[in-house]
């Protein structure tokens, strides 16, 4: 075949719609019991928009079955059985048929309420019932989807939030994909529409309310505040715009809602609790003195004295350090890895369970990341000293490697920093118990014989 027999043959397919910068085209529930949804289906299966139907309602099914029965498969006459009690009216008019515009699937579901319960059926033991009905009803705000998408996703797939407030006004390029969930064919598509796309995949019952042009900075409200002008729960920090993040901050405070934000450099976790303290400097105090308008201005100097200030020479790795000066000239923008942008989604996502459950969670700075270079000729002490260090662990202490700063600590001594209090379930003087995620274990499931090796969760 020539060269020109194959450009024609390609340029005949038609070519992909890449998603609008804009586009985060949200799905559509179908309840098959309300006449005007059936109407409604109807016309959009004769539309010939739907690529393809994805029915596995009596798989599902059976596996909240087995779910309820400790482990126990169910007969497939059990399963009949059950649905036609569950569905008097019949099966075609029960559970959810759910429309997804980005792939042109329609994909049926279980009934909110049974979908959310088997989704998380997995999490019970280390969430209670009650705390995942708290968690459920949480509406988080997340500014900037890169470290951001990570984190909304692994938030939504812990139903953390049943309420999210998006916004990133970006789009996927190549150079996004070394940390970003997407692939070559999601290229300048929104990352808002990635974002929504992940989290209504798994969980079309999770409201989200998107900003498609980013934030704001004029109306900060219309992004921390619902459409009754209620705050928000929980900000989660993540935006590139330095400004940005300082005028969030600014209006969090008065607002007094906690943020939350991965650094993805070196397992920086921040926890900003203006919840608790309306008078808490931005930033544990190491924003002060940052020149707002030398940044609202896009001045690069005023941009590296700023991340030097809050990050700070001796938390930085040496790698990461060398890179500032670089920026602009070697390099376009701040270097990021996945295992970084993986890890930073994992301690927002702790962080976020225990504060919204009223876990014990102060403000300050937390590391949580493996030590630069491993414990070598390891002798007997180190042992036991490496033993310790995870017998605590395990006992819900930080490792060695977390510090918190506070803003005074931060300010008047930045090299010492005070070890931070369990997070975790260690008993406490006074017989008090910090956080103890699944000590209400409600409906028990089979015990195992002795010996019997068990699922990790």
């Amino acid at each position: 075949m020539s060269d020109a027999a194959l450009t024609h043959a390609l340029a005949t397919i038609p070519a992909a719609r890449s998603a609008a910068p804009r586009d985060a085209a949200p799905v559509r529930v179908f309840d098959p019991r309300v006449a005007q949804d059936r109407a409604a289906l109807l016309a959009l299966v004769q539309s010939g928009r739907v690529a393809a139907r994805c029915d596995t309602l009596t798989r599902q099914v059976a596996e909240l079955l087995t779910a309820r029965a400790g482990g126990s498969a169910p007969r497939p006459d059990e399963v009949a059985r059950w649905l036609a009690e569950a569905a008097p009216e019949g099966v075609d008019r029960w559970g959810r048929w759910v429309w997804q515009p980005w792939d042109r699937r329609l994909v049926r579901c279980l009934p909110p309420a049974l979908h959310r319960a088997l989704r998380l059926d997995r999490n019970r033991l280390k969430i209670t019932a009650d705390e995942q009905a708290t968690l459920g009803r949480a509406h988080i705000a997340v500014a900037g989807l890169s470290v951001g998408q990570a984190i909304a996703v692994c938030l939504a797939q812990e139903g953390i939030g049943g309420h999210f407030t998006l916004a990133d006004p970006d789009t996927v390029d190549l150079s996004n994909l070394n940390r970003l969930r997407a692939g070559v064919g999601d290229l300048g598509r929104s990352k808002l529409a990635l974002a929504t796309a992940a989290i209504w995949s798994m969980d079309p019952f999770v409201e989200l309310r998107t900003l498609p042009a980013g934030v704001d900075p004029t109306d900060l409200d219309a992004f921390l505040c619902d459409d009754a002008g209620r705050p928000v729960d929980l900000l989660v920090e993540e935006c590139d715009d330095l400004a940005l993040k300082i005028a969030l901050r600014l209006r969090a405070r008065e607002l007094g809602v906690p943020v939350l934000m991965a650094t993805a450099e070196g397992g920086l976790l921040d926890v900003e609790r203006f919840d608790l303290d309306p008078e808490r400097p931005l930033l544990h105090g190491l924003a002060d003195g940052v020149d707002l308008r030398a940044l609202q201005a896009g001045d690069e100097g005023a941009r590296v004295a700023f991340v030097m200030a809050v990050l700070g020479l001796d938390t930085l790795s040496p790698r990461t350090a060398a890179s500032l000066v670089e920026m602009g000239e070697t390099v376009a923008s701040w270097p990021q890895l996945a295992s970084s942008v993986a890890l930073g989604a994992a301690q927002v996502t702790t962080a976020a369970r225990r504060l919204l459950l009223g876990a014990p969670l102060p403000s300050g700075r937390w590391r949580g990341e493996l030590p630069t270079e491993p414990e070598r000729n390891a002798g007997p002490a180190a042992h036991d000293a490496a033993h310790d260090a995870t017998h605590d662990a395990a006992l819900g202490a930080p490792l060695r490697g977390p510090h918190i700063v506070t803003g005074a600590t931060a300010a008047a001594h930045p090299r010492q920093r005070p070890r931070p209090r369990p997070l975790g379930g260690r008993r406490r003087a006074g017989g008090r118990r910090g956080f103890q995620p699944g000590a209400e274990l409600g409906r028990r499931g089979p015990k195992r014989a002795a010996g019997q090796a068990g699922c990790g969760p």
